[in-house]
Parts: C-alpha cells; sequence; structure tokens
C-alpha cells in the first residue's frame, strides 16, 4: 500500500482549512552558508547556492519517513508545480529540507522524491546535512526539530536572493501556492 496521498487526500485537507492567502508571515533572516547534499549527492552551499541561485524559492521542511503531512506538503508543492507549468522551470527552485539528518541520507531523501514523482525535477532540491548544519538553518528560518509523529507542516516561499522570507504553518491549496509563487516570481522580475 503507497504512503503517498492522493489527490482526494490534498484537497480534502486543503478544502478543510481556511484560506491561506492571509496567514503568510512574512520574515527577514540572515541564512547561513551551511554545506548540505542533495538527494543526487550533489554539494550544495544553501544560502549562496541553493537559495541565492534563484529569484523565487518555495521551501518546506520533510521527515522522510513521515506518512502523514510531509507527503502531503510534498505533494502540495508537486501539485502547485504542474499548475505553474514552464513557469516552474528556471525563476523557481523547490527546496525540501529534511527534520531528521541523522536518517535521511541521500539516498533515503531519493527514496522519498521518488515516491513523490519529483525525482527528477532539475529544480527541487531534497536536502541533509550534518546535525549542527541542518540546526544553523532551522535556527534562522525560526523552526526545530521535532518528533516524527509530533510536527506540524510548515512552508516557506519567498526572494532567494535576499532572502526575504514568508513563513507559513499550514499546507495551502496547491492553487494558492501557485498563486504567492507566481505573484513572487512577477514581483522579482521588476
Amino acid at each position: 500500500m503507497s504512503s503517498r496521498p492522493t489527490r482526494r487526500a490534498v484537497l480534502t485537507a486543503a478544502l478543510a482549512a481556511p484560506s491561506v492567502a492571509a496567514a503568510w508571515s512574512p520574515f527577514a533572516t540572515v541564512l547561513p552558508d551551511a554545506p548540505l547534499l542533495d538527494h543526487r549527492r550533489r554539494p550544495w552551499r544553501f544560502r549562496s547556492e541553493a537559495m541565492a541561485q534563484c529569484p523565487v524559492i518555495a521551501l518546506d521542511l520533510i521527515y522522510a519517513g513521515c506518512t502523514s503531512i510531509c507527503p502531503l506538503s510534498t505533494r502540495v508543492m508537486a501539485e502547485a508545480r504542474s499548475l505553474l507549468g514552464d513557469e516552474a522551470v528556471g525563476p523557481l527552485r523547490y527546496l525540501s529540507l529534511t527534520l531528521d539528518p541523522d536518517a535521511d541520507t541521500p539516498e533515503r531523501l531519493a527514496e522519498y522524491a521518488a515516491a513523490a514523482g519529483v525525482a527528477e525535477a532539475d529544480n527541487w532540491l531534497f536536502l541533509t546535512g550534518t546535525r549542527r548544519d541542518v540546526a544553523a538553518i532551522l535556527r534562522a528560518l525560526r523552526a526545530r526539530f521535532a518528533r516524527p509523529d509530533d510536527h506540524a507542516p510548515v512552508f516557506f516561499v519567498g526572494e532567494g536572493r535576499i532572502p526575504r522570507l514568508q513563513q507559513l504553518f499550514a499546507i495551502p491549496p496547491p492553487e494558492e501556492l501557485a498563486a504567492e509563487l507566481r505573484r513572487l516570481w512577477h514581483g522579482s522580475r521588476g
């Protein structure tokens, strides 16, 4: 049996929640340039490479072993990416940062990405690193490690080059996430 959330589960969760368009909370932060590895074992510096090389980013925090909200969050990002079509390539980067760097190796993240159907997406990185480096990033994001069975969804969107981010402690409907990314992309060009 697949632990991948169905489209119905995504839509049910999105419809059950109120609109989140007004719930994005902006904040400025200084992100560490921590060394990380992606699901293809490629090295990345978090701030100067994974973030700053794209004008607009979408970031979620995941456990590869999670069977509840993490696959749902990833599915929402994948559906938003699909809704954006060609706009989703080039100026936009999708980042999924592990909350369990001790267990979530690049290989495990590759399996998670494959199960989500996005392993081959060039503009999506599933990132891991040392516990210390991931903790430094989480502190800058005002997030923290939590138990896999007791964690809340969190999304970040923003301008990767600045970085100016917005945070959301909910799972947005894919259409709202896509609209927010489109708004940021069009705003970053002007």
